[in-house]
């Protein structure tokens, strides 16, 4: 069913407190409008008609009426955002709308044409923005929708990024970020970051650039979390040795879902390590799913993610933030490393090299000094791995073979959805014949 055109919701009062970071007389509030449009030019010729009428133009409102080049979220192909200095003018502007002939006609006209709202939400500025030019010379604007489900700790990183990228000559000439205040966006958006240019080159250059200096970011964040100097993984390979390695004794104990659903329903706290096991696998639907059943009963349950795992800085983050596993409990590995000791069960989903005690207890292995998740020192390890197998170092983990360490092998989405239906009957709590729902 289609929507009729009447967009805007009236509210007269609501309390935000202002952000000091904002610049002198910018908007502090923002409504956003997204609609579908069959004939483009009929419905600005509606919309210049109704900005046009006397009591709009007396007010002298800041307002936007653009096409949608690129978006990933819905169908719509253009879209009017207004902007206003304070809730009083968002007010106004609401009361003229809904009230006046020049918004009913400007209505009628719309749903005339055939338009149709995708969307519309209210946002505020949260992070004040660094200005260049005007309303005029910034005419294309690329806008990033985000779900935060913390934004005490996204707010400052989006900062201080922000500003670290001022400096390059393919920055743009305005930044913001937005939170979402009202609307019936329909995706769980909570902010919205967005950047201006003066033309699409200057966008396409920003897109450019921040893609190529991703590069050499992460090259040096890799290089950090190794422990290596940037020139001795170009000209020197992954690491060197100065005498034999140390040879790793005792054999690989093997468990199945029976033993680590045992254990799970024993512990009190549980640390998981994802690797690049998990992203061959797919499995991280199954380990939230489980982390969900995990949470649910009490336990403390949380991941530890080392800086190089998976295949790049963040491929881990992205594939639990995929899977909507909190982020409150993804942590990095300053953050928890100390705090394995204390921990019941730690399990590593596909990963080698990031926890190998090779690195703390073998000077002449080839990762010696790389810094590790220190998952050893747990009361209980479980090693989901699809088979014996080394990392991507080449050498041996002297963890698989430690008497806390069982490994429970597998494909990592096979074995941890046979772990989720194992667990529920150790819960007690079958409905019917499926107590654990993995999903594709």
């Amino acid at each position: 069913m289609k929507k009729t055109f009447l967009f805007f919701t009236l509210i007269y009062s609501f309390g935000i407190s202002a952000n000091d970071h904002l610049p002198e007389n910018y908007s502090m509030y923002q409504t956003n409008f997204l609609f579908n449009c069959p004939e483009p030019e009929q419905c600005f010729a509606a919309f210049d008609k109704y900005m046009s009428a006397p009591e709009v133009a007396a007010e002298k409102f800041e307002v936007d009426f653009f096409a949608v080049q690129q978006n990933g979220w819905d169908d719509s192909t253009h879209g009017i955002s207004w902007y206003f200095l304070d809730e009083d003018q968002y007010a106004k502007s609401g009361l003229i709308y809904t009230t006046s002939e020049a918004g009913r006609d400007f209505r009628k006209t719309m749903n005339d044409i055939g338009a149709e709202i995708i969307s519309d939400t209210l946002t505020v500025h949260t992070v004040g923005v660094t200005l260049a030019g005007d309303a005029a010379t910034n005419r294309v604007t690329l806008r990033w929708s985000h779900e935060v489900t913390d934004p005490a700790k996204f707010l400052p990183l989006w900062t201080k990024f922000a500003k670290s990228i001022e400096g390059y000559d393919w920055s743009a000439n305005a930044y913001g970020l937005q939170s979402h205040y009202l609307g019936n966006n329909g995706n769980g958006i909570s902010h919205e970051i967005w950047a201006s240019f003066n033309s699409s080159q200057d966008a396409l250059k920003f897109l450019s650039g921040m893609y190529g200096s991703s590069g050499a970011i992460l090259s040096y964040i890799m290089c950090k979390a190794m422990n290596r100097s940037f020139v001795s993984v170009i000209l020197g390979g992954f690491g060197g040795t100065s005498g034999p390695a140390m040879e790793v004794e005792g054999e690989q104990v093997a468990i199945d879902a029976d033993g680590v659903a045992s254990a799970l329903t024993d512990a009190d706290s549980v640390i998981i390590i994802p690797g690049y096991g998990l992203a061959v696998a797919q499995a991280q639907q199954a380990v939230s799913e489980l982390t969900k059943r995990l949470r649910a009963k009490g336990k403390n349950v949380r991941f530890a993610i080392h800086p190089v795992a998976g295949r790049l800085p963040g491929h881990m983050n992205v594939l639990l933030a995929e899977a909507k596993v909190p982020y409150d409990i993804v942590l990095e590995m300053d953050e928890i490393n100390d705090d394995f000791p204390d921990t019941d069960v730690a399990i590593v989903i596909g990963s080698n090299d990031i926890v190998n005690p090779a690195a703390q207890e073998d000077p002449n292995s080839p990762i010696a000094g790389m810094p590790v998740l220190e998952c050893w020192k747990a009361k209980q390890v479980f090693v989901s791995k699809r088979g014996q197998g080394t990392g991507y170092s080449g050498i041996e983990n002297p963890l698989f073979f430690k008497e806390n360490t069982r490994m429970f092998y597998g494909d990592a989405k096979d074995s941890w959805c046979e772990l989720g239906k194992t667990f529920c009957g150790f819960e007690k709590t079958v409905r019917g014949n499926t107590c654990y729902n993995c999903k594709n």
